[in-house]
C-alpha cells in the first residue's frame, strides 16, 4: 500500500504522428474520464498538440490532484536543460511510446517499446534504404535503446515482441510486460455519439480499398499504386485505394502515385468510424510492425480484410483475414478480385461475421488502460 501520494507523469509529449498517437489518445480518455482509477496519485499529463487536439474534453473530470498540460517534445530535445526540468520531481514516469531521452535518475520509468527496427534490424525494408541512411538509422537506432535500457519496464504489445528483446537484445523477460493493442472505444460507441462525415468522395459502382497510415518506408504504401493498376487490368469490376496522407507525404508521392490513388488527407482521431464506414475493404501491405491495431479496425468494422502474410497479422488475425505476399502484387491482386468477383455474397458475410466475433473476444481499450493502470501501481507499490 502506498502511505503518501505520489507523483505520476503520463508522458505523451513525443508522440506526434501514427498509431501511437491513437493508443495515447485513447488511454487519456479512459484517464481523464475516470479520476478515480488512479485516486491515490497526483497525476499530470503531458500531451503533444496532436494528442491534445484528439482529446474528447467532454469526458475529463480533473480535479487539483490531476492536471494535463499541451507540452512538445521532439526527439532528444527532452536532454536540453530547459526541457529536462520538465520531468523532475515525479515518482514514476510512464512514456506511452519511447524512447525516453533522460540523464537525470527517475525513481521508476515504464516505457512502450515498440521499436520493431530495434529487434529485426535484417528486415524485408532494410535495403530499400540508401546506404547513408542505413547507417545513419543504424546509429540513431543503437542510440535510442541505449535510453530504452536505461527503464525499470518495458510494455510491448506482442509475445513475439517480448521474445525478441529477451533473444535477440538480451533484455530481461522479467522486465517486459505485454499489454496488447487494441481497438479504441469510439469503434464500440453507440452510433448517436458520432458526427457522421464524409471523408472522401466515392463514385457509383466502384470497389474503394483503403488504410490509415502514414508514409513510413515500412508500410509499403508504392506497393498499393502496383495492386490497383493490376486490379483494373485484370478484375472486371473498377478498384479505387484510398490512403490517408498529410499534403507535404502526398506532394513527395509520384506522380503515378498520385494519379493512380486517391488520398482522404490525415484523418482525425474521431472520424475513424466515418472512414472505415466508406470503405469496402481495408488492404494492409504492411511489411515490418511490432503491432498494428489497423487489421482489427478492419475487423471490428465489418470490413474485409487483405493483408500482409506476416506474424505480426496472423498472430492477432489467424484465419479471420485473406492473407497475400506483400512483396507480389499479383498475389494481393488475385485476392482482392476472388472476393469481390467470385465469392458468394453469403460466403462473404459468413466470413466477416466470424472475423467480427474474434474481434468482440479481443482486449478492450478499457482493458488497456486497466491495465496500464495496474503497471503503474505494481511498480508504485514494488508489487
Amino acid at each position: 500500500m502506498m502511505t503518501t501520494m505520489k507523483r505520476v507523469l503520463i508522458n505523451a509529449s513525443n508522440l506526434h504522428t501514427g498509431g501511437g498517437v491513437q493508443v495515447a489518445t485513447s488511454f487519456i480518455n479512459d484517464l481523464l474520464g475516470d479520476r478515480s482509477r488512479l485516486a491515490d496519485c497526483i497525476v499530470s499529463v503531458y500531451a503533444s498538440d496532436t494528442v491534445y487536439e484528439n482529446i474528447d474534453f467532454q469526458r475529463i473530470n480533473c480535479d487539483s490532484l490531476f492536471t494535463l498540460k499541451r507540452f512538445n517534445v521532439r526527439g532528444i530535445e527532452s536532454l536540453k536543460f530547459g526541457v529536462s526540468s520538465e520531468f523532475q520531481g515525479f515518482d514514476l514516469i510512464f512514456t506511452i511510446f519511447g524512447p525516453f531521452y533522460t540523464n537525470q535518475r527517475v525513481k521508476h520509468s515504464i516505457v512502450g517499446f515498440a521499436q520493431a527496427w530495434i529487434v529485426y534490424p535484417n528486415n524485408e525494408v532494410y535495403f530499400r534504404k540508401s546506404f547513408l541512411k542505413r547507417n545513419f538509422d543504424r546509429l540513431k537506432f543503437r542510440l535510442q535503446w541505449s535510453f530504452f535500457q536505461k527503464s525499470d519496464l518495458l510494455v510491448v504489445e506482442s509475445e513475439h515482441l517480448k521474445e525478441r528483446l529477451s533473444s535477440y537484445k538480451g533484455f530481461s523477460p522479467s522486465r517486459v510486460k505485454v499489454v496488447p493493442n487494441c481497438v479504441a472505444e469510439i469503434f464500440r460507441s453507440e452510433k448517436k455519439n458520432r458526427r457522421d462525415v464524409e471523408i472522401f468522395s466515392r463514385s457509383p459502382g466502384v470497389i474503394y480499398l483503403g488504410l490509415i497510415s502514414r508514409d513510413y518506408i515500412h508500410k509499403n504504401l508504392d506497393f498499393l499504386m502496383e495492386v490497383v493498376i493490376r486490379l483494373n487490368q485484370l478484375g472486371r469490376l473498377e478498384y479505387k485505394i484510398v490512403v490517408t496522407l498529410s499534403d507535404e507525404e502526398w506532394s513527395k508521392k509520384s506522380p503515378q502515385f498520385r494519379s493512380s490513388l486517391v488520398n482522404a488527407g490525415v484523418v482525425k482521431y474521431a472520424d475513424l468510424p466515418n472512414f472505415y464506414k466508406q470503405l469496402d475493404a481495408v488492404i494492409f501491405p504492411s511489411l515490418l510492425e511490432s503491432f498494428s491495431v489497423t487489421p482489427l479496425e478492419a475487423l471490428a468494422t465489418r470490413k474485409v480484410l487483405f493483408a500482409s502474410n506476416r506474424e505480426f497479422v496472423t498472430d492477432v488475425c489467424g484465419g479471420h483475414a485473406q492473407y497475400f505476399d506483400p512483396l507480389d502484387t499479383n498475389s494481393a491482386a488475385h485476392a482482392i478480385i476472388q472476393w469481390f468477383e467470385y465469392t458468394e455474397t453469403s460466403v462473404r458475410e459468413t466470413v466477416i461475421s466470424a472475423a467480427y466475433d474474434h474481434y468482440m473476444r479481443l482486449p478492450t481499450s478499457s482493458d488497456r488502460t486497466q491495465s496500464y493502470i495496474n503497471l503503474i501501481l505494481e511498480e508504485l507499490t514494488g508489487i
